[in-house]
């Protein structure tokens, strides 16, 4: 009987999880809520000593509550269990995590901000890599782009011309949502949870188009990812159709994958209801795009020389490298360069690729070397 209940909430979760990916949150919540209590009826009838089974039945319920939005019916659950008396540690940490969740969700609700199932884990392993910590150059710059990847997401789902300098419009900024957690151990794990606000369904977008939801966001972030990271395929048309911004997600997720010194991989998992295989990026990534966006505008003539980045201003069109002498090149509208890839690079070695046009060096390319990924422990 306990079985037959079990797999009757798997059903209705299953349900659930396709109308969360298609934006019906309220038959989504529905739903959750719906097997959440066939969970609970299910865990009554499990003996004691199914020690697992009970503590997967138990965490999952908790879960589900969670998920159909009921904190309170969460928070009654997961003390009930607990005052059972929870036999192993790994339910009852795991259950203590729950409620940790809903404190922090009820306090989002405190700021008019709602915690959204979509959740993506970014790993970093390599060398440089403890269990659970690394070189502070290195994770604040891959959290940076991380998060800078998430915002242009927001940026092209709302309709918006591709912004090659500056910040983030303040639509973007109030539209996009995200937080961060802390460090967990291992390789060194973060998670970045999007957010759902009530701006968004007051944001003025022009030809009537809505603002995207978390959910438009999290299945665009996450296929994106996969697709750049394997630009041969072609298949990054599929979820981008402007080729400016195409050319754009190509240079900003070759920019979080690593140099394959001091981190090997990058990975990334998650997205939500529905469950996406990891995505891994390595240094083949990087090289694979450099390739793919050479052959998109072919130029002959290409120089190459390394030096340090000392000084940009896009928004005039040149960056400085080195100092004695110093290089003067210019980008223009053939130049595939973001302030958001290029901007961190300024004081690091890196490697340019020019063309002359006329007498001016015109950049084809740049990217960081020599542990481009950070210094490892300064």
């Amino acid at each position: 009987m306990s079985l037959d209940l079990h797999r009757q909430a798997e059903d209705i979760m299953g349900s659930a999880d396709m109308a969360l990916a298609r934006g019906d949150l309220d038959s989504a919540r529905s739903q959750y809520a719906e097997a959440a209590q066939l969970e609970l009826q299910a865990l009554d009838r499990i003996p004691q000593d199914r020690v697992r089974t009970r503590g997967a039945v138990a965490i999952g319920a908790v879960s589900l509550y969670r998920k159909a939005g009921l904190p309170d019916a969460a928070i009654q659950t997961a003390y009930r269990i607990l005052g059972q008396g929870v036999q192993a540690d790994w339910i009852r940490d795991g259950i203590e995590a729950q409620l940790d969740e809903i404190k922090s969700e009820r306090h989002a609700r405190e700021l008019g901000l709602e915690l959204t199932p979509h959740v993506f884990e970014w790993s970093l392993k390599g060398p440089a890599i403890l269990e659970g910590e690394g070189p502070i150059g290195v994770v604040l710059q891959k959290m940076d782009q991380v998060m800078k990847f998430g915002t242009r997401i927001g940026e092209y789902l709302a309709g918006l011309p591709l912004r090659r300098t500056g910040p983030p419009p303040r639509l973007v900024r109030d539209l996009m949502g995200m937080t961060l957690s802390e460090p967990m151990p291992g390789s060194f794990r973060f998670r970045v949870r999007l957010l759902r606000n009530i701006v968004q369904t007051e944001i003025p977008l022009d030809d009537q188009r809505r603002a995207p939801s978390p959910e438009d966001i999290a299945s665009t972030y996450i296929n994106v990812v996969r697709a750049a990271s394997e630009p041969e395929t072609d298949r990054l048309r599929e979820f981008v159709d402007e080729p400016e911004y195409q050319e754009a997600f190509l240079q900003l997720v070759r920019s979080v994958a690593p140099d394959g010194k001091q981190i090997l991989w990058v990975e990334v998992s998650g997205g939500g209801a529905v469950l996406q295989p990891t995505t891994r990026l390595s240094h083949h990534t990087a090289e694979s795009i450099r390739d793919y966006l050479f052959a998109l505008r072919p130029v002959t003539g290409v120089e190459e020389f390394e030096d340090v980045l000392r000084a940009l201003d896009l928004n005039h069109g040149w960056i400085v490298i080195g100092e004695k002498p110093a290089t003067k090149c210019y980008v223009d509208k053939e130049s595939p360069v973001l302030e958001d890839v290029v901007g961190p690079l300024v004081n690091r070695r890196v490697r340019v690729r020019t063309y002359r046009k006329g007498q001016r060096l015109v950049i084809r390319d740049i990217e960081p070397v020599e542990g481009g990924d950070g210094d490892a422990y300064g």
